[in-house]
This record gives structure tokens, C-alpha cells and sequence, in this order.
């Protein structure tokens, strides 16, 4: 019988601080080969769309430089496709740049965190 390979669901909860600025917990996320990683916010009527756009491109297999979001009534939220096998060594870590981008109304507020895949 062949092993399932499933890796874990990282959540990134996406938030403004008292002062008006966007918020994300953790930053940077940590993952591993296989695991995705779910943005979300209780913003109401939020828009999330997350975008790669540096050199490294990004971590995620079969991924454009950008990863749109999902709306819904209550909440938003984002699903990456699993992380892709990045060749490194044990205790290595290789940092992607993002820009989570929030829309509430006709405003948009950007943020740039990061993602660090480990092996």
C-alpha cells in the first residue's frame, strides 16, 4: 500500500494593530516541503491576494507569482498549493518575500512579510 504524503496547514491570521496598520501573525511563516499555508482574516468584507514577486518567485508548487483569495460573507481567506521541495540542507533555511495585499472597500493595504521554507 502506498504511504500518504500530506504535510501540515500553516495558518497566517492577517489583522490591523490599534494604529491602523496591517498586522500578521506569525511572520515570517516557517514551513516545509509539502505543507500549505492558509492566510486569513476576520476583517469583514476583506479581499485577500497574496503575490510573489522577486527573483526567488515562489515557494509554492505549480504557484503564479500570485495567489488570490477567496471571499465569503463572514471572512476571507487563501489557500496555497503545497510548498515545493526545496533542496537544502538539514538546518538550512531559504526566505521568500511576499506582499499580502487586504482590500476593505476601495481601499487596499499592503504588507510585505515573509515566508521561510526549512528542511
Amino acid at each position: 500500500m502506498a504511504k500518504r504524503v500530506s504535510g501540515k496547514a500553516r495558518t497566517v491570521c492577517i489583522s490591523f494593530r490599534p494604529d491602523g496598520s496591517l498586522h500578521v501573525e506569525p511572520d515570517p511563516v516557517r514551513v516545509k516541503a509539502r505543507d500549505r499555508v492558509r492566510w486569513v482574516t476576520v476583517v469583514r468584507d476583506a479581499k485577500i491576494r497574496i503575490e510573489f514577486k522577486t527573483r526567488r518567485g515562489s515557494p509554492f508548487v505549480g504557484a503564479e507569482s500570485v495567489i488570490k483569495g477567496i471571499h465569503s460573507l463572514s471572512q476571507a481567506q487563501v489557500l496555497s498549493p503545497p510548498v515545493i521541495n526545496v533542496d537544502l540542507n538539514r538546518g538550512e533555511t531559504k526566505s521568500y518575500k511576499y506582499t499580502v495585499l487586504l482590500g476593505v472597500g476601495k481601499g487596499i493595504v499592503k504588507l510585505d512579510p515573509e515566508v521561510e521554507v526549512e528542511r
